[in-house]
C-alpha cells in the first residue's frame, strides 16, 4: 500500500510538470509562505457496502473558498487490520470503493491523508454506534411571514415540514444528527414538432439543513419521542409542479463527533453539505503525525437511516405558474433557458434517482 501511494504521488507530481496553462492545477502550497494556513479533512464511513469518501482542502489566506487538494494519498483503515486506498476523484474528493473494508456498527475506523509536501494526517479511531432511532415525517401547507428592507411583512406560501424521532429506550448515551435532501424534476416545454417527441425530463437533487444543524442527545432529553417542529421550510415554487421528493439522513454519531457539530452550531448555520468547510477553530479529530502542520476537520464513523415523503402537486392549495408551458405565438427568447434545455437548471441531471418510482 505504501508503495501504491509513493508511486501515486509521483505520478501526479510529473503530470503537474506537463499541465497545460489553462487547465485546472494542484493546489501551490509555496503561495503565501508567510501565512499558514490549515488543512482540512472531512469525510465519513457508514454501514453500507460504500462507497465512502474523504474531501480534503485548503483554507484559504483571502478569506475566500477554500482549496481543493489534489494528488493526496488517503487510505481507509480498520483497527482490525485491514486497509483500503481511495482513488482521487476531483475536486479534493476522494472515494473507497469499500471492497476491502466495509462499515459496520461497533467497528473502529480512521484514515490517513498524505500530502505532495510530505506532510501526514491521521484521524483518532472511531467507532461505530449500533443504535438507531425512528423518524416519521409529515407536512403542512402554510404562509410563512418574512419582512422586506423596507420593514414591511408579507406572506409566503410554504411548504413545512415537521420530523418525529422515536429514541431507543437505553441507559447508553445517544447521540443524532439530521441532513436533509431535496428531489425534484424540471420538465423542459414541449414545442410541437411533426414527430410528437416528447423532451425528457431533468432531475435535481440538492443537499442542505434547515438552516442550522440538528443535534439530539438522550442525556438532555429522556422522553421516549422528540419532534422537530418547523424542521424543514421550504418556499413553494415551480418545482412542485411534480412529484417534490423530501428526504432525511439520520446520522447516529459517537460523542466527539457530537462535540464537535455542537462547536460548529455555535460558530456558523449548516448548508447539509457532508463536505462543509469547519470554520474557525472547531476541534475535530485530525492531527499531524509529526510536526505541528495547522489542520481541522473530522472523519466519522456514523450509522446511517433514510427517511423519505413526496409531496405531490395535487395536494398543494397554491397556485403555481409554469412558465415553460408552451404558448402559441410566444417566442423562444421569451422562455426561461431552462424551459429550453432542462440542463441549464443548476444541479441538473438526465439521471433519475433510483428511488423516484417508489410509493411514499
Amino acid at each position: 500500500m505504501r508503495i501504491t501511494c509513493f508511486m501515486k504521488l509521483m505520478s501526479r507530481w510529473l503530470m503537474g510538470v506537463l499541465i497545460l496553462w489553462g487547465c485546472e492545477e494542484p493546489y501551490d502550497f509555496e503561495e503565501d509562505k508567510d501565512i499558514e494556513r490549515p488543512i482540512i479533512i472531512t469525510g465519513y464511513i457508514d454501514q453500507s457496502s460504500g462507497p465512502y469518501f474523504v474531501k480534503v482542502s485548503q483554507a484559504s489566506a483571502t478569506g475566500s473558498l477554500p482549496a481543493n487538494v489534489l494528488a493526496a494519498c488517503v487510505i481507509l483503515y480498520d483497527e482490525t487490520g485491514p486497509s483500503e486506498e481511495f482513488e482521487e476523484v476531483g475536486d479534493g474528493v476522494y472515494r473507497c470503493p469499500g471492497n476491502t473494508v466495509h462499515g459496520e456498527p461497533g467497528g473502529s475506523y480512521y484514515i490517513e491523508v498524505k500530502l505532495s509536501t510530505g506532510h501526514v494526517f491521521r484521524s483518532v479511531p472511531e467507532t461505530m454506534p449500533a443504535l438507531q432511532a425512528s423518524d416519521s415525517l409529515n407536512w403542512k401547507e402554510t404562509l410563512d411571514v418574512r419582512t422586506a428592507s423596507t420593514g414591511l411583512d408579507f406572506k409566503v406560501p410554504v411548504v413545512s415540514i415537521d420530523m418525529t424521532t422515536s429514541i431507543p429506550q437505553t441507559s447508553e448515551p445517544l447521540y443524532f444528527n439530521w441532513v436533509g435532501a431535496e428531489s425534484f424534476s424540471i420538465i423542459p416545454t414541449d414545442f410541437p414538432d411533426p414527430f410528437g417527441s416528447i423532451p425528457p425530463p431533468c432531475y435535481v437533487t440538492r443537499y442542505f439543513g434547515s438552516e442550522k444543524i440538528n443535534l439530539f442527545s438522550n442525556l438532555q432529553n429522556k422522553a421516549p419521542s422528540y419532534t422537530f417542529e418547523g424542521f424543514w421550510i421550504r418556499d413553494i415554487d415551480d418545482s412542485f409542479l411534480t412529484k417534490h421528493i423530501f428526504t432525511v439522513y439520520q446520522y447516529g454519531i459517537s460523542k466527539g463527533y457530537y462535540s464537535y457539530l455542537q462547536s460548529v452550531k455555535v460558530l456558523v448555520e449548516n448548508n447539509g453539505s457532508l463536505f462543509d468547510s469547519p470554520p474557525g477553530r472547531a476541534v475535530g479529530n485530525i492531527y499531524p503525525l509529526e510536526g505541528d502542520a495547522l489542520v481541522q476537520g473530522y472523519f466519522h464513523a456514523s450509522v446511517v437511516d433514510t427517511t423519505r415523503m413526496a409531496v405531490f402537486p395535487n395536494e398543494l392549495i397554491s397556485f403555481i405558474i409554469d412558465d415553460c408551458e408552451y404558448t402559441i405565438g410566444k417566442p423562444f427568447s421569451e422562455y426561461d433557458a431552462h424551459c429550453l434545455n432542462c440542463l441549464n437548471y443548476p444541479g441538473s441531471t438526465y439521471e433519475r434517482p433510483e428511488y423516484w418510482t417508489k410509493v411514499y
